[in-house]
This record gives C-alpha cells, structure tokens and sequence, in this order.
C-alpha cells in the first residue's frame, strides 16, 4: 500500500485513471484530493479558498490532508491524489522521471530556518558531517539546505538529513540533543523559549530564492481532466486575492483552520506576503535556475537536463486568469 493511499482511507487504489474515476462519482462536485504540507499560513491561498467556498464555487469538492513532500510525491505518481502544494519536492521528482508539473508558483523563498543546539555551531559550515532534522526527505526544508551548501560551493554530503516530521518531534530532538541541528517552520521557531540553549544558524527564508508553494498536478490530469484542473486553479487563484485584500480576516481564518494563536499565525503570514508571487508564475531565469541546480544536484549531465519547460505548465494558469480579470473577493 503507498503510504499516501494509508493516510486517506487504508485501501489501495491502482492507478490515476481509476482513482479519478472513484472520486468524480458525484452528479454535483467533482472530489479532489490536495496535499499540504502544513496547516498554517504556508498554505495560505489552499485553506483561504478552501473556508471561503471558492473551491465549492469552481464544482470541487476538495479533501485536504497534511502531508510533506516527500510523502505527497509519491501519492501524485500513484494517483492516490491529484493535487499537492509541495512544489519545491516536485522539481526533482519531474527530474528524475516523475510523470508531473508544476501549474502554479505563490512564493518564491521557503519559510524557516535552522536551528542548533551545541554553541559550536553557529553557521552552515559548523554542520559539516552532521545530521539536520527536517519533516521528511525530499521536502523542501531539504533542497532549501541543499541549495544553500551549493550556494556556497559545498559538496552536497557535507551533512546529512534525518526525517523526523511535525516540528513537535524536531524541537524535542534539538531538546534533547539527539541532534545537533533542526530545521523548523515559524511556528516550530515561536516555540523555541522553551529550549535553553538554541540559537538560529540558518535563515533559509533570507538566503534561499526558490519556487515554493503553489500547485503540482500529474501529466494524467493535465491530459485526462483539464477542466478540472482550471477550476482548482481558479479557486486557488480567489484564494490568493483573499489573503492579499484581507489581512486580520485571513490570520483568523487560518489560525482557526490549523488550531493555532492568532500572534502565531500572524507572524508567519506576513511572511507569506513578503514572499508572494505577483503572477504566480515567476520569472524564467527563476525557473530555469532552479531546474539546473536541481540537475546538479541530482548529477545529471548537463546535456541530459530537461528544459523548465518539461517542469512547469502554466496553460491552465494564463487562462484562469483571463477568465477572473476584474474579480475581486466580497469583503468579509
């Protein structure tokens, strides 16, 4: 059993086609199921749509679950889901074979940064031979970490990873000093009084530029279901314009929606908007920049690396946002 398919309902299903087929059974909204890696402001446009109706509006009916990338990868090959959030996870994944694309980019930087717990490290060079805490592997906690040692002209097994998921299990690893380094989300951040001795080493949100957020689809839905592709986006686009138009209400509804603090919630979320996208799309120089360094990563040969093309697909974006021009979301 894939593990994706284990977190929704414990049964197998056997392949995209028929996956879809069993979720499109209504006569009224088409089900959906989306990835995303946190609750929280970090998939802010997802849960803004989801709680204001836009995804009811577009026919979908979306069943959401709380999955890393390197869980939510594997269920978008499978066909377990038809949707994640976890673009930065993605991009390898397509490198390497991955049936997928990319359709849709919010941000353009990851949120976070590392945390140590022993004094001597105070930097990405102190980590050298080290294990770093991150949610899962593949995620994008860890191609943040990776781009920065490439960055820097450090070889990529300078230090290594160690899965551990929820910032609750990473804080307790830095606690007890199992490890010597984690990776955390903002709100992992907000709890680290807690923890006598830590001190950032880091800032993955200052240093790395990277596509993060937005939306991954398989080539099976792009060829099979288009139409449903448009409505996620255009759902996920009114998403978008709500938490640019409506800050307070935003924090309240996403707090609520991840049982969180609104100061929590608040802070991570400003973040979001200092990271947003303006077309969702980016720049190509981004694209092509970022398909490269993942090649290098990955030690494909140059002559081998596939164009930015191959990796994202925007056709269903451009023409959502023909089809909303002029729409603005009713006020709170």
């Amino acid at each position: 059993m894939s593990g994706f398919a284990a977190l929704f309902s414990g049964r197998r299903i056997a392949s995209a086609s028929l996956s879809f087929a069993l979720l499109s059974g209504s006569a009224h909204a088409e089900k959906v199921r989306v990835a995303i890696p946190t609750a929280s402001p970090g998939s802010a446009f997802f849960i803004l749509a989801l709680q204001k109706g836009y995804y009811a509006e577009e026919g979908l009916e979306v069943e959401a679950q709380v999955a890393g990338g390197g869980i939510a990868v594997p269920g978008l090959i499978s066909g377990d889901l038809q949707f994640s959030l976890s673009t930065g996870a993605s991009i390898s994944a397509i490198l390497k074979g991955a049936k997928l694309k990319i359709v849709m980019i919010t941000q353009d930087r990851p949120g976070g940064q590392v945390w140590g717990i022993k004094p001597e490290i105070k930097s990405l060079t102190d980590l050298k031979g080290t294990q770093v805490g991150i949610q899962s592997r593949g995620d994008t906690g860890e191609i943040a970490i990776l781009s920065l040692l490439k960055a820097k002209g450090l070889p990529k097994d300078y230090l290594g990873f160690t899965p551990m998921g929820t910032d609750v299990n990473r804080l307790a690893a830095l606690k007890s000093g199992a490890l010597p380094a984690v990776q955390l989300s903002w709100f992992g951040i907000e709890e680290l009084g807690h923890v006598s001795g830590a001190h950032d080493v880091i800032d993955l949100f200052s240093e790395v530029r990277m596509p993060y957020a937005g939306l991954v689809t398989s080539d099976a839905v792009l060829a099979n279901h288009p139409d449903v592709l448009t409505k996620m986006i255009r759902g996920s686009l009114k998403g978008v314009a709500y938490e640019k138009a409506y800050r307070d209400e935003s924090i309240k509804i996403i707090a609520a929606y991840g049982g969180l603090s609104p100061s929590q919630t608040a802070f991570d979320f400003d973040r979001v908007l200092l990271s947003a996208i303006p077309d969702n799309i980016g720049t190509a120089e981004m694209q092509e920049n970022e398909v490269a360094l993942r090649a290098d990563l990955l030690d494909i040969p140059k002559d081998k690396v596939m164009p930015a093309s191959a990796v994202y697909n925007f056709t269903a974006l451009r023409k959502a946002n023909e089809d909303l021009k002029g729409w603005k979301p009713p006020a709170p």
